[in-house]
């Protein structure tokens, strides 16, 4: 049942995204919002009630580059709830990537759209300043 979900929720995304690609596959869904590029994948066996978000949050800068991996290792001791995520560097890409745990059960199209709006605009904030303060972003 939760991999129908999962696929009931990739249309709505698609759909709208303005995507509608009959060809496409669930194995990932690949979209942009607001400037900010997703991946959603479903957990499979290992957490079939789960699927994952992949934030694409951009490259690290290279002033301050140890300043700002630092402070996303702290941001990642904040964000471990109920709903996990956390920060990772994807190494292909060297992209900062958010990684969101989404639980299927209970999850609407409403809910999933209100949380990939609420990441790209964290994205946004994050590629405005990485999260150090005005006086760290003058110290390169």
């Amino acid at each position: 049942m939760s991999k129908e979900l999962y696929c009931q929720l990739v249309d709505q995304v698609r759909a709208k995204a303005g995507i509608n690609d009959p060809e496409l596959s669930y194995d990932q869904c690949v979209v942009a919002i607001e400037g900010i590029n997703f991946v959603l994948l479903h957990g499979s066996v290992m957490a079939s009630d789960s699927m994952f978000m992949y934030v694409d949050f951009g490259e690290v800068p290279a002033d301050n580059k140890e300043l700002v991996l630092q402070r996303l290792l702290e941001t990642n001791l904040f964000m471990y709830t109920d709903t996990p995520s956390s920060f990772t560097i994807n190494p292909e890409s060297k992209h900062v990537i958010l990684v969101q745990h989404v639980r299927l059960s209970g999850t609407t199209f409403e809910d999933l759209a209100d949380r990939m709006i609420q990441a790209a605009q964290f994205a946004q904030m994050w590629r405005g300043n990485h999260f150090l303060h005005e006086h760290e972003n003058q110290q390169s």
